[in-house]
């Protein structure tokens, strides 16, 4: 398992389009033409996309001078507004946070009592996670 973990790390870091230090001179069009994005320029997505990515890099380089003890970068959802962000990391507005009873839960989840509970779940063999993608 650690293995892979670490395969995995060291894959990442060698496909990524820019190091953390070079961020200063990086431009929008650039990170369009990095991530192959659909963004016509001269429209109104453009723009938005444009000032989103403006404030994201800004912040990141304004991170990386702070002199914390970990740097940050820019990625494939740099240009996303935060909605978008949660969206794809699965997080549904609006989605009870604490269940009081049955009738707060969705239709396809029940309650049971503790005791009924297993002692442990491979979630692997569920066919509920996926592999490792970002």
């Amino acid at each position: 398992m650690k293995t892979t973990f670490i395969t995995t790390l060291i894959a990442s870091l060698a496909t990524a389009k820019l190091h953390w230090s070079e961020l200063g001179n990086y431009t929008f069009q650039q990170y369009v033409h990095d991530y192959n994005l659909d963004i016509k320029h001269g429209t109104e997505d453009y723009s938005t996309r444009f000032a989103i990515f403006t404030k994201e890099l800004e912040r990141v380089i304004a991170h990386n001078l702070s002199g914390a003890s970990w740097k940050e970068n820019i990625n494939h959802m740099s240009h996303l507004t935060a909605a978008e962000k949660n969206s794809s990391l699965g997080y549904v507005k609006g989605m009870p946070v604490k269940f009081e009873s049955q009738k707060d839960l969705p239709d396809h989840v029940k309650l049971l009592p503790v005791s009924e509970l297993p002692s442990q779940v491979d979630w692997r063999t569920q066919g509920v996670v996926s592999a490792v993608k970002d």
